[in-house]
Order: C-alpha cells, then structure tokens, then sequence
C-alpha cells in the first residue's frame, strides 16, 4: 500500500484486485447473453452483428482469446482500445501469458468485450464457453435473420 492512499486502508475491493478473492461464478453460453442473464456481456444480436464484422483473423483471435480464458491464462496487459495505424478502427490488444510465451491477440474494440475482459481480470468469474457453443446458443436467432 502506496503512502498517499494509506489513510484508506485495505477495501474488499482491493482485496480481490490482489487476488485474495475467490471466483465468484462460472460464466457459460447461456449466462454470456443478455436474454438469459441481466449481467451478461452482449445480446445474442450484437454478438452475430460483430461476428461478422470480424475478419478471418480477428475471429480466429477471438476464439483464441475465448480459449485462453477458459484455460485460465492470463491476461497481462491493462486492456484499453487503440486506433490501428493502418485502418483507423478501434481495436483492443491482448497479451496472453502462457507457461512459456507470451501470446498477442488483436480484436475490434466494443464495450461489451471490454466489460467482459475487465471483469475476468478482477477474478469476477471463471470462463467456460467456447466459440462454438456461443454461435450455437445465437443459432436460432441466426436463422431468423
């Protein structure tokens, strides 16, 4: 604890950000939705919508980034949304620490995976969804489409 916020003493808040906190809760398919979870992270619509929006590799990064996550991998950089040299478009940088490498993953900024990577930082949830079983949750909203 710094000198300058030692007056405040130790919250829960900071507590959890030390990693002295448990996992709350396992985050699935179902629970990433918004129509099955007030707290979830995108309507089933918006996903679709920036699924498409992906490019080959943005969507291969994203799958990654899903993979990592549910592997328990961290994290290891301050996530926040810079604008690609080359396009213009917001984009979020991801640095993946593995056992033996450090892995970089770049994705097309949106608040909604902004909310969902911050909350994994805090230790808010464990992650246990793939790619797939999200695009088959949206399935029959796909259809209707």
């Amino acid at each position: 604890m710094n000198k300058k916020f030692s007056a405040f003493g130790q919250s829960e808040s900071v507590s959890a950000i030390n990693g002295k906190s448990k996992i709350a809760a396992t985050l699935n398919a179902q629970q990433f939705f918004t129509e099955n979870n007030v707290n979830g992270y995108f309507s089933k619509k918006l996903f679709i919508a920036f699924g498409l929006s992906l490019s080959d590799s943005e969507a291969e990064h994203f799958e990654n980034l899903l993979k990592f996550m549910s592997q328990g991998c961290s994290i290891n950089n301050i996530v926040k949304p810079t604008f690609d040299k080359n396009n213009g478009i917001e984009m979020l940088w991801f640095k993946i620490r593995l056992t033996n490498a450090t892995i970089n993953l770049r994705i097309p900024h949106t608040d909604e995976l902004m909310n969902l990577v911050k909350d994994f930082q805090l230790g808010k949830f464990y992650v246990n969804v793939t790619l797939a079983e999200l695009q088959e949750e949206c399935q029959e909203l796909a259809i209707k489409l």
